[in-house]
């Protein structure tokens, strides 16, 4: 028999991700004369002698609000890979990242401050414990402040409240000076539909993960939330700009911090 051609057909198929260790081997050196020991700096890490690389931590912050898959499911699917860790170890990787994250929350919330049209929303969040003394679960709410999606910025800040009393708004918004009637210029729309939809993820995590277990908590969720929304906003994997960024920012100079925001960010940058 010949062979006068072929036929090929594809199937999708699938891989479940995969845990690995990266070693960093740090060479000892001694001096022959004087015994001085020399030895390169461990490289920074957005949480000092954490065993999470940037890549693991931006996995969890995504796949909790942007997936919106509480911490507790997380768990489950990474014991099924054979890697066991505990929530509260989980818990403590998104804790500070959210607070290692709050100086580009604020860099964003000062860009978005600066345009001239500006959408504002908020929404309920239950709180687990309000303060040190409050034992009952109370409504906090996430305000959130968006730009146009006409805008060449493309951004929403999420402000996390113990309350949906205006005064909130107005010290987020103090000292910004803008339109307030859509009838006087044709930039601004007619409806607020644009952040209600920016509300959605927030609508969707807490059917999930429940609420917020205190106001500092929710605070950092907050500052997590604006950069993974952001960044969807300007078309980008959250995913992959997060680990970038969490690569990049323990030695990123604080000047320049703007860089690292969603509508500068380049991928190929060191």
């Amino acid at each position: 028999m010949r062979r006068i051609g072929e036929d090929i057909s594809e199937k999708l198929n699938f891989r479940p991700a995969q845990f690995y260790k990266e070693q960093h081997i740090r060479g000892k050196w001694v001096c022959g004369q004087c015994d001085t020991l020399t030895q390169q700096a461990m490289p920074a890490h957005v949480i000092d002698k954490s065993i999470a690389s940037a890549e693991l931590l931006s996995h969890v912050l995504v796949s909790k609000y942007a997936d919106h898959l509480p911490l507790y499911r997380q768990r489950q699917i990474f014991l099924r890979a054979g890697i066991d860790l505990s929530r509260s170890t989980l818990s403590d990787w998104v804790g500070r990242c959210g607070v290692e994250l709050e100086p580009l929350a604020d860099a964003l919330k000062h860009v978005v401050l600066q345009q001239w049209v500006i959408h504002a929303d908020e929404t309920p969040v239950t709180i687990m414990r309000m303060g040190e003394n409050e034992k009952k679960p109370k409504k906090g709410y996430v305000w959130a402040y968006a730009t146009t999606q006409y805008n060449p910025v493309q951004a929403v800040i999420y402000d996390f409240q113990d309350s949906r009393s205006g005064q909130h708004a107005e010290e987020f918004l103090k000292g910004w000076q803008a339109l307030c009637c859509y009838l006087d210029d044709g930039n601004l729309s007619i409806d607020n539909n644009w952040i209600e939809n920016q509300m959605h993820p927030w609508a969707l995590g807490c059917k999930n993960w429940l609420f917020a277990g205190s106001l500092r908590s929710g605070q950092r969720a907050a500052n997590i939330m604006t950069l993974i929304q952001s960044a969807k906003l300007n078309g980008l994997d959250p995913y992959a700009y997060l680990s970038n960024v969490l690569k990049r920012l323990p030695i990123h100079k604080v000047a320049q911090i703007e860089e690292l925001l969603s509508h500068r960010w380049k991928p190929n940058s060191n």
